[in-house]
């Protein structure tokens, strides 16, 4: 004889239904979906930081500063007893968000950061990565000297200005009235500073800086007045005795006034080319200088800039000698091609006349290399030089200058 058992058919219902109950409350209910979305966003979790930063599947793009919102999705949400968040990587928990199932947090750290939840203290829990990237700002400038437009009387000049946001000189460019000047440039500080002869009138002064974000114009007018010696007269001296009639011979008429200064409008240029440069032919010259001469001819002539090649950066010592000048400014070498502008002391070279140019490489120029820089020699290479009318040119030391240009009337 078999007996069967029936106990819960027969329980009421009512004692069924709370039977079952004590039985589901006897301990903590699993959790079986443990996540957390970004931004409300649901990217997939990995214990490793993912070797693709740019993978957006598992790993969410953010900025520094932008606010993130982290929420607990983890189902069911009825089962979560306890919240530990890690948003440092340190592997603790951080008090300030703990059991929260909403906060927001800012990251100012670049770079691959980790953001860690574990509920009900059961690990590993579950981790997802995010990219915090550098916010890049575009290029300021702040002039310091001329902080405004301004009438000087002074012809010898001193600029002064701050960049910010700017990491290579090669982004920054100085010129008056459209003439190329050159400047000493401190990236890590962003001080610029140029010493420069100005012209006669007005000196529209134009500071270009950019990087990847933009770039940013500042001008500003400096007026070079020169100041003319104002005579004053001596008071006469009362008399009484009566003026005798002047014999004198009359004063001679005045000479006339000297003849205008010669405009240089009209463009030339001498010299290889540097669409002509390659790099396969030309050796490092082992001086720190070298010199070219210059022969003007029937005409005066108002150098403007040439260009040369350097194997780094630096800083350029320029010297010009000869009739009537002798001037010396520094220019920037950016590694590699460098155009020097010769704005600084604006040269007029009289006619039928010699003059040598001689340049100096030091180290300094914003460059942090502790060597100076190095020319580069093309004596080499095939470089077929623009002859002119006005000038000849001749490099005694090597084949360094490229794109001699002037001026002449």
């Amino acid at each position: 004889m078999k007996i069967k058992f029936r106990l819960f058919s027969r329980l009421p219902l009512p004692l069924l239904v709370g039977a079952l109950m004590s039985l589901l409350a006897c301990g903590p209910g699993e959790v079986n979906v443990v996540d957390f979305t970004l931004n409300g966003r649901s990217i997939r979790s990995s214990a490793t930081e993912p070797a693709d930063p740019n993978d957006t599947t598992q790993v969410l793009s953010v900025f520094t500063g932008d606010t993130l919102y982290i929420r607990d999705v983890s189902q069911p949400a009825e089962n979560v007893e306890q919240r530990s968040w890690d948003t440092d990587g340190d592997g603790l928990g951080e008090a300030a968000y703990q059991d929260a199932k909403f906060f927001p947090v800012a990251f100012e750290e670049v770079g691959m950061q980790q953001i860690k939840l574990v509920v009900n203290e059961k690990a590993p829990g579950v981790s997802k990565w995010i990219m915090v990237n550098e916010i890049y700002q575009g290029p300021k400038i702040t002039f310091i000297q001329p902080y405004a437009s301004e009438t000087v009387g002074e012809r010898n000049y001193t600029i002064e200005c701050n960049i910010a946001n700017v990491l290579f000189s090669e982004e920054v460019s100085l010129s008056i009235n459209d003439r190329e000047m050159g400047f000493d440039f401190d990236p890590e500080s962003g001080d610029l500073r140029a010493e420069v002869r100005l012209f006669r009138g007005d000196n529209e002064v134009r500071l270009l800086a950019k990087n990847f974000e933009g770039e940013v114009e500042e001008i500003r007018v400096v007026t070079y007045a020169k100041a003319s010696p104002t005579a004053v007269a001596a008071p006469p001296r009362p008399s009484t005795r009566p003026r005798p009639r002047s014999t004198a011979p009359a004063k001679p008429a005045s000479p006339p006034p000297p003849p205008p200064a010669p405009q240089f409008k009209s463009a030339a240029a001498t010299a290889a080319a540097a669409s002509q440069y390659t790099k396969d032919c030309v050796d490092l010259y082992s001086r720190s200088t070298f010199s070219f001469n210059v022969r003007t001819k029937a005409q005066a002539v108002n150098l403007q800039s040439f260009k040369l090649y350097t194997n780094t950066c630096g800083r350029l010592i320029v010297t010009l000698s000869g009739p009537g000048l002798d001037e010396e400014f520094t220019a920037s070498l950016n590694g590699g091609r460098s155009q020097i502008s010769f704005g600084a002391i604006d040269p007029i070279l009289r006619a039928n006349s010699d003059y040598t140019i001689s340049c100096k490489s030091t180290t300094g120029g914003g460059c942090t290399e502790t060597t100076p820089a190095r020319f580069e020699n093309a004596t080499e290479c095939a470089l077929s030089s623009r002859p002119s009318p006005y000038l000849t040119l001749t490099e005694p030391d090597g084949k360094f200058i490229y794109d001699l240009k002037f001026l002449y009337p």
